[in-house]
């Protein structure tokens, strides 16, 4: 993150890293989006950021580990949209 200026603003920051967790928490933003974290990491960065922010983690979950992932506030399972099938739906107005 180059600058703290814009996280007065309601910003949802994704964090690779322990570091650029404790980047953001110093800037001030309330959501935190650590990104294909390991359960343990999980942990960790929810015992970090306790009652500062909430947290949605992402990336590499699935239906069969959300169970693991259950420190975090909200979770994200990509697998619910990737799998679903498509609909070709048209939508014609005269």
């Amino acid at each position: 993150m180059q600058s703290c200026r814009l996280l007065n603003r309601a910003v949802e920051v994704e964090v690779r890293d322990l570091a650029e967790l404790d980047e953001a928490l110093r800037c001030g933003t309330r959501h935190v989006l650590p990104d294909s974290f390991s359960p343990q990491q999980v942990a960790e960065t929810v015992e970090q950021i306790a009652v500062r922010a909430k947290s949605t983690v992402s990336g590499n979950i699935r239906l069969e580990t959300v169970r693991e992932y259950a420190e975090a506030d909200y979770i994200s399972v990509g697998a619910l949209t990737h799998s679903a099938p498509a609909a070709d739906i048209s939508f014609r107005l005269e």
